[in-house]
């Protein structure tokens, strides 16, 4: 079994246990990531460079006591990350934030590795992931079938194992559809 077959407890145990590095869990996730990525366009980006470098920071630190320690997660492209461009998945928005929001500065605290940001419905308005400027997200179950939107990157990414976890946002069902469509759990 790949450690990218894991379910987040899983790995967290493995990691809490010592027998697994978080590099070795990143590194599995992002590996997965690049292979699959030309493939299902889950991804705006995948931060290979800082995400090892987490991993190995979390690793030398050997503070396995955090709930999500080592666990790569994937963020929609419409979260601020500081530092790192926001696109909202549109060519005509390119924010750099100054400022990380706080859904992902806790999961930062609780030890999450971010691996990348996701593929959006443009501005995430629509039920499908097909976006202009990045093409479309594929569905990992069937490449012909949409993964729903607006967080249609983020479920394919999980359903795939790309990540672990993903974070979404959810006004109108953008979470709970691309997760349903792509056959996994999405909470608003």
């Amino acid at each position: 079994m790949e450690l990218t077959d894991l379910t987040i407890v899983q790995q967290a145990a493995l990691i809490g246990a010592g027998e697994v590095s978080a590099r070795q869990l990143v590194s599995a996730h992002v590996e997965r990531s690049e292979r699959l990525q030309p493939l299902l366009n889950a991804f705006v980006v995948i931060d290979r460079d800082q995400a090892l470098l987490r991993a190995e920071m979390i690793d030398r630190r050997k503070h396995r006591a955090l709930p999500l320690t080592g666990i790569p997660i994937a963020i929609k492209d419409l979260i601020d990350q500081r530092g790192l461009p926001t696109t909202a998945g549109s060519s005509f928005y390119n924010a750099v934030p100054a400022k990380t929001a706080p859904v992902l500065r806790r999961l930062e605290e609780a030890g999450a590795v971010i691996i990348g940001r996701t593929v959006l419905h443009e501005f995430a308005f629509g039920f499908s992931s097909e976006n202009p400027w990045t093409g479309p997200v594929r569905n990992p179950w069937d490449l012909e079938l949409s993964t729903g939107g607006s967080s249609g990157g983020s479920a394919a990414a999980v359903a795939a194992r790309m990540a672990s976890g993903a974070v979404g946002t959810d006004t109108g069902g953008s979470v709970r559809v691309p997760a349903a469509v792509c056959g996994v759990t999405g909470l608003k």
